[in-house]
């Protein structure tokens, strides 16, 4: 199995972790969350404490090393998306900053050109930047999401002050089409409250009711899979040679 990382900046409140990766939501479950905390802040008994935002990076070593030492007190929420749509997003997220000529920083230099996002535009058309996205950045991100998915349906971590526990019963798994409709939302917003009873739900839902129904990208508009028009029987044939074969199944998705 190799190794994974959730490689986006998460959200960290004393008790829990809100987290993603790159093209699975998260400008939008930011948003959800600092909307949150404006009109209620989250208090606990020593002081109010803000949401923090942090980077962090996990091997599959690294990560259960933190799962013993750190979720013992924690809640998890990570979020994930349908692999082929993850996709012709991130296709669609660096040819449209690419040709754009979007400027990035690299620490304290210079500015400088994403090289990654000229490489994809460089790239003559669709069918090809699919197939470098898949075997490149996307590649690394589908295979955490399904690492994360399938270690938590499939393993068992005691927690060392209660040996009949398991840890990974920490982890809580949103989809990110789960904000697509008003229903599914009200179930999603369940869910996250009832894993974190913390939350007020009248309030979460509400937030996520008017932050889900406009899209913060500027990439497409539509709440829909749009990779059913896109992709072509040789990006699911290459999809099958790089990914596990159970990968829709253990992410719950129609394949």
């Amino acid at each position: 199995m190799k190794d994974y990382y959730i490689e986006q900046p998460g959200i960290l409140i004393d008790n829990f972790i809100i987290s993603s990766w790159h093209k699975t939501g998260t400008v939008l479950i930011k948003m959800i969350f600092k909307e949150y905390n404006r009109i209620k802040p989250i208090e606990y008994s020593r002081n109010k404490y803000n949401f923090k935002y942090y980077n962090y990076q996990l091997t599959k070593e690294a990560f259960f090393n933190y799962v013993f030492f750190e979720l013992e007190r924690k809640k998890v929420i990570v979020f994930i998306r349908n692999p082929y749509e993850h996709i012709v997003s991130s296709v669609r997220y660096h040819t449209t900053i690419g040709r754009n000529g979007v400027i990035g920083t690299r620490g304290k230099g210079s500015p400088t050109i994403n090289k990654y996002n000229q490489a994809v535009c460089d790239l003559d058309n669709i069918d090809d930047q699919l197939l470098f996205e898949m075997n490149n950045r996307c590649k690394g991100i589908i295979y955490a999401m399904y690492n994360l998915v399938y270690s938590i349906k499939n393993y068992v971590v005691h927690n060392k002050n209660n040996p009949t526990s398991n840890i990974l019963d920490s982890f809580l798994i949103i989809k990110l089409e789960e904000f697509w409709t008003d229903e599914s939302r009200s179930l999603a917003s369940k869910k996250i409250c009832d894993h974190i009873p913390e939350l007020d739900y009248d309030i979460f839902h509400k937030v996520v009711l008017t932050h889900t129904k406009f899209k913060y990208n500027k990439t497409t508009n539509v709440f829909n899979y749009t990779y059913k028009d896109i992709f072509k029987e040789q990006h699911y044939i290459e999809f099958d040679k790089i990914f596990p074969s159970d990968i829709m199944h253990v992410l719950e998705y129609n394949k």
